[in-house]
């Protein structure tokens, strides 16, 4: 684990993962790993590129920020969070599968897959961008995976 270095690009106006301290506990208490925290909101596309590629796992809420994918190291791992109320699986999965990373989106509730949209949530809207409150324990377990 000494070589692997993990980033959290969360947001700061909506998407937030609102448990991110919690996660970053878990995964220090778990596997020893510092985890780095940024925005994207007013930092430059230099800056935004070299979070990516200096990471080996980046956590990111599903939103803009994911568009450096690209610029991570190969094999990485981009573990995208979404809510509940819409998993735009077409996005950025596809981004990193044809970049040569490993991607995985995680919800709380994925039972209305191939559709993006929960009907629970429609009312006239879509995409909402709700906050997300993360699973920690799934993701701890998708990080344990891909250690392994």
């Amino acid at each position: 684990n000494n070589n692997i270095t993990i980033g959290l690009v969360n947001r700061k106006r909506n998407r937030i993962l609102t448990n991110y301290k919690q996660l970053c506990d878990d995964i220090k208490k778990n596997f020893n790993i510092e985890v780095d925290i940024t925005y994207f909101e007013d930092k430059s596309f230099d800056y935004q590129i070299n979070f990516f590629n200096k990471h080996k796992i980046i956590i990111s809420p599903h939103g803009a920020q994911l568009c450096s994918i690209p610029f991570s190291q190969d094999d990485s791992l981009i573990i995208e969070c979404a809510h509940e109320a819409w998993h735009p699986y077409e996005y950025f999965p596809g981004l990193s599968y044809t970049s040569n990373k490993y991607h995985i989106m995680v919800c709380d509730n994925h039972s209305f897959f191939p559709n993006r949209y929960s009907d629970k949530y429609i009312n006239g809207k879509r995409n909402r961008k709700f906050n997300i409150n993360v699973n920690v324990q799934k993701i701890i377990n998708i990080i344990n995976c891909y250690l392994k």
